[in-house]
């Protein structure tokens, strides 16, 4: 059995849970890059601190990502670094 809270502060709207039933396959939790702050893109293999200010300010000034591809018009991500993180990362709407 596992137990989470909430802290005071948290912003609600950007909160996903699930619990799969007993017995479910769960799969991997995935970054969403059209959300992500900094510090969190910063956990991506390959993706430091320079890097990840660089999707978040691609994100700026382009709007959302529509597909993960797109971060290879991101300064520094080419298709290895793609490759890398690509099971690690979503995209929302």
């Amino acid at each position: 059995l596992l137990a989470a809270t909430v802290t005071s502060d948290a912003d609600l709207n950007y909160v996903k849970l699930y619990i799969p039933s007993q017995g479910e396959a769960t799969a991997p939790q995935r970054i969403d890059i059209n959300r992500a702050e900094p510090w969190l893109l910063e956990a991506l293999p390959g993706i430091g601190e320079v890097r990840a200010q660089d999707i978040v300010d691609y994100r700026s000034e382009h709007g959302s990502f529509r597909h993960i591809d797109e971060l290879c018009y991101v300064k520094g991500i080419g298709t290895i670094t793609l490759d890398k993180i690509r099971d690690y990362i979503t995209v929302s709407e």
